[in-house]
């Protein structure tokens, strides 16, 4: 995959993982027949039987993986092979109360996006889905309902910072502070414990970004619907935590503050801005559902405007950009 590539300032590398590939043509990209191997898991998925016993499938499941990855071609074959399969672990750890499982899972699911964010084909990228839901289907384990929403919340998980980070990079493309700035995905003990999914540069600011996806409804009254989608993106210089913040804001402004402190102590001059992102993923009109976002993790035109509108807003009441930067 991606080299993994560290902030030049060494004193917060703890927390920059991969640098996250936003790469739109294939030019210095992963081979796109790489991704043939993801067609080649499918058919043979779906050779195995939903219906059979648990013990029969949980064998087929490890024979099959064996299998491929003794015909794998490359390292990334491979890699791309043990981390569909690690759906299986995921899965295991479902329930698990393991000190270390959230962090295992982050670890999977920084590997999934880091794949996702490497197909360019929307052909390709339906196949990865197509995969991704066959093996939670036929993975014997907890109940299909059970199944399903575990499947809903890691997808998001995929989804969310991938998009994001190319929502604030469209936005901020043609800014002189952001140009040659990168996005890293955070470490998986970060993102587990510091809640914090994405970390880019703009002049002399650090943002670290926590990401939530979320259907709005479009039965929701007028003001909530407002409210909902103004919270869209918020930004935070000062992480006291308030008695109304839910437990996973609480912990995202104790991690944006832990890395303030980092840099302060080291004698840099980075300030850390903290920006909680709920992206709309889905909106429900006249009774059907409109996603906005594709399959490649890109946003349509409706989010481009919701986020555009409301980072600009953030941005400008902190004092972070001056003029319209699209």
């Amino acid at each position: 995959m991606s080299e993994i590539l560290r902030d030049p300032s060494e004193y917060i590398s703890e927390y920059y993982g991969p640098e996250l590939s936003l790469r739109e043509t294939e030019i210095k990209a992963i081979p796109q027949n790489t991704f043939e191997i993801i067609d080649e898991i499918d058919k043979r998925m779906r050779e195995i039987p939903k219906r059979e016993s648990i013990s029969f499938r949980r064998k087929k499941i490890n024979e099959l993986e064996s299998n491929l990855l003794e015909e794998a071609k490359s390292d990334v074959e491979k890699k791309i092979i043990k981390t569909f399969f690690g759906i299986r672990d995921v899965e295991a750890r479902a329930d698990s109360r393991e000190s270390d499982s959230a962090e295992k899972d982050a670890e999977w699911q920084d590997d999934m996006i880091e794949i996702l964010s490497e197909i360019k084909s929307p052909d390709i990228a339906e196949k990865f889905w197509k995969v991704f839901t066959s093996i939670f289907e036929k993975m014997p384990g907890r109940s299909d309902s059970k199944k399903i929403e575990t499947s809903i919340f890691l997808r998001s998980g995929i989804m969310g910072p991938l998009v994001t980070a190319r929502l604030l990079r469209d936005f901020l493309k043609e800014s002189e502070g952001f140009k040659n700035s990168k996005f890293y995905l955070s470490t998986p003990k970060v993102d587990a414990y510091k809640k914090i999914d994405l970390l880019t540069e703009f002049e002399n600011y650090v943002f670290a970004i926590q990401v939530e996806m979320r259907a709005v409804n479009e039965r929701l009254k007028r003001k909530e619907m407002e409210r909902v989608l103004n919270d869209t993106v918020r930004i935070y210089k000062n992480f006291g935590t308030e008695e109304e913040d839910s437990k996973k804001l609480k912990g995202f402004k104790e991690g944006c503050k832990g890395l303030q402190e980092v840099v302060k102590e080291n004698g840099g001059n980075k300030e850390i801005i903290g920006m909680y992102v709920r992206i709309p993923y889905k909106l429900y009109v006249g009774g059907k559902s409109k996603l906005l976002i594709d399959i490649l993790g890109k946003a349509k035109e409706p989010l481009k405007n919701i986020f555009n509108s409301k980072i600009e807003t953030q941005l400008k009441k902190y004092g972070i950009i001056e003029n319209t930067t699209t």
